[in-house]
């Protein structure tokens, strides 16, 4: 199969048959502001070796938008957020459930109705950790913000749905946390498509933002 054969495929959703976009290295490069250099070794990092690259001399890598994002999601870890390569692949493998349940795949079966009373304008991940325990994670699904003025002082109410991602097996009583890093997945993923002109409306999670 040629190179250009491998840039738009079909993937076929319900009756629907929708075009995928795929992408080489140079294009997401060029498209996300990264320079080449820095997104193939955070490839590399992030992602298996692709079964396509030994079957083929000067094959080029076409990257599935979440193959991508997975990628960009773990460069803004290691940039942004100065987790290791190693704590950033811990952090993607833990979240990855999560993610595609909650929608944030391209195309992805819809996730579960939630008891929240509206869904969620956006979600927050916090990441907490301590030396002797690891990693854990507190997701705020943020419905609504109201504010108020009290004696004089402006005071916020937020209105959020908590998600736990544990995986550490010791009562959350017994941890030590001086400190917490935290990103909102939402406007991430948003900023990504923007940047490779991919329609939120393919996110469950993101269909309902205005951008």
């Amino acid at each position: 199969m040629k190179d250009a054969d491998l840039s738009d495929c079909f993937q076929k959703s319900g009756n629907a048959i929708q075009l995928i976009k795929y992408f080489t290295n140079r294009e997401l490069s060029q498209k996300l502001e990264i320079k080449l250099a820095k997104w193939k070794r955070w490839s590399r990092e992030f992602l298996p070796p692709d079964p396509l690259g030994g079957l083929q001399s000067g094959y080029a890598r076409h990257y599935h938008p979440d193959e991508a994002f997975r990628v960009y999601l773990g460069g803004c870890l290691v940039a942004d957020l100065k987790f290791s390569i190693p704590e950033a692949k811990r952090i993607l493998s833990d979240l990855e459930t999560w993610l595609e349940k909650q929608g944030f795949r391209f195309n992805a079966e819809p996730p579960e109705k939630q008891n929240a009373p509206e869904p969620a304008k956006h979600y927050l991940i916090r990441v907490l950790r301590n030396k002797e325990q690891g990693f854990w994670y507190e997701i705020r699904g943020i419905v609504a913000n109201k504010k108020q003025v009290y004696h004089d002082v402006e005071l916020k109410a937020e209105l959020y749905e908590k998600t736990v991602i544990d995986h550490l097996g010791v009562q959350q009583d017994n941890r030590d946390v001086n400190y917490y890093k935290a990103f909102n997945i939402t406007h991430l993923s948003i900023t990504f498509l923007k940047h490779l002109d991919i329609s939120p409306t393919h996110y469950h999670a993101l269909s309902d933002v205005i951008t």
